[in-house]
């Protein structure tokens, strides 16, 4: 955790991990049919910019750190990509 807000501290903003952690659970969970049905393709709502934000915080974290924000992001990667 301290990993995650010192690098919200420096890099983005704060909270942005978090907000970016629910933006791409419900977009990939329960957003990203209806929001494209609706034709609304914009990166914030089909979860791309969201996971592109986690994928950043991945690569920017200590890697003592990585593992932990990353069982939270693989399972939404892996029901996404079963979605598709």
């Amino acid at each position: 955790m301290s990993a995650v807000i010192a690098l919200e501290h420096t890099r983005m903003w704060p909270g942005a991990v978090a907000q970016a952690l629910v933006a791409w659970q419900e977009a990939a969970l329960v957003g990203t049919a209806e929001r494209l049905l609706r034709r609304c393709a914009c990166d914030e709502c089909t979860g791309a910019a969201p996971r592109h934000r986690l994928q950043q915080a991945l690569i920017a974290l200590p890697p003592w750190a990585r593992p932990h924000l990353y069982a939270l992001v693989l399972p939404l990667d892996e029901y996404y990509v079963r979605r598709r």
